[in-house]
């Protein structure tokens, strides 16, 4: 999963800093034009139809744990008129997570490794291929010397 929207509250509103819709287009604002908002304290929040995942940016740790137990509500997502339900959601204070789960549903001090066994479960299934792969040639070579 990748993060789709990344929020901050500006004027008492809460806004996309990146991306965001610009004169009818998409615009990738670069991390350094919006690095300001990257405090250390944010609220990940992962939606489950359609796939949404938000992080909200905030200026002190006591403004991200109110957002985590509850005010999050008043940025509850709608589709169709339906709310869309919260799939699961990750505080995180000084940059850890401390609480909840990952967008990728690692828990507290354990974060990326469901994103570093599914890569090891890959790159062993790689090898493994390469292995039959290799095995098959060879059999194939011994067969045609035999000939």
């Amino acid at each position: 999963m990748s993060m789709d929207y990344f929020r901050a509250k500006i004027g008492g509103k809460w806004e996309k800093i990146n991306p965001r819709l610009i004169g009818g287009k998409w615009e990738y604002l670069p991390y350094d034009v919006w690095r300001d908002f990257d405090t250390g304290f944010w609220v990940d929040l992962s939606w489950s139809n359609p796939m949404i995942d938000e992080r909200y940016y905030f200026p002190d740790s006591a403004s991200a744990v109110a957002f985590y137990e509850g005010g999050w509500k008043a940025v509850q997502l709608f589709c169709d008129g339906a709310a869309v339900d919260l799939d699961h959601s990750g505080l995180y204070l000084n940059g850890q997570l401390i609480r909840g789960l990952s967008i990728y549903c690692d828990t507290p001090s354990h974060q990326s490794e469901n994103l570093k066994g599914m890569l090891e479960s890959l790159t062993n299934n790689l090898s493994e291929a390469r292995k039959r792969q290799r095995s098959s040639r060879r059999v194939r070579i011994n067969k045609r010397k035999r000939i």
